[in-house]
């Protein structure tokens, strides 16, 4: 059971923080009002509960509580690939499926690069895979401080 706990509080908690600044920076830019309206509620649930999913699996395949100190720059290592493969697949998918249903995509292929647009998202998710890795490390180190009473 603490296995699963751990699953989905790091998977679900990454989620929420990733969206949360992907929102954050696209209402900062402008380009939130432009493209929501277009993509519509049951399109952006589905690609929620997709990712969601993704995240869920990619935090099944590994463990953040009571690492040694030896896996520490592996963990970071870890997480920043897992979250480049969870951008590649996500990214790709969204854009094959918003391509080729009949709706307007909020990205036209003609004027935006597909690989430059995926290839971007996934150095952005390798780097903020890095960073969760760093931040529930630091995570697992305070709550094992807190249970031994430090």
């Amino acid at each position: 059971m603490d296995r699963l706990l751990e699953v989905v509080a790091v998977g679900t908690s990454s989620l929420v923080l990733s969206v949360l600044g992907v929102l954050g920076y696209s209402h900062a830019t402008g380009t939130l009002s432009r493209t929501f309206p277009d993509i519509g509620t049951a399109s952006a649930t589905l690609l929620f509960a997709y990712l969601w999913l993704l995240t869920l699996v990619a935090a099944s395949q590994g463990t953040v509580v009571g690492l040694d100190s030896a896996r520490w720059s592996g963990l970071v290592a870890d997480a920043a690939m897992v979250a480049s493969g969870v951008t590649l697949v996500f990214l790709t998918v969204a854009l094959v499926v918003g391509f080729v249903t009949p709706v307007t995509a909020p990205i036209d292929p003609a004027t935006v690069s597909v690989a430059w647009l995926v290839g971007g998202g996934v150095v952005g998710g390798g780097l903020a895979g890095a960073l969760f890795g760093v931040y529930f490390l630091c995570c697992d180190r305070l709550a094992a401080r807190l249970t031994r009473g430090e």
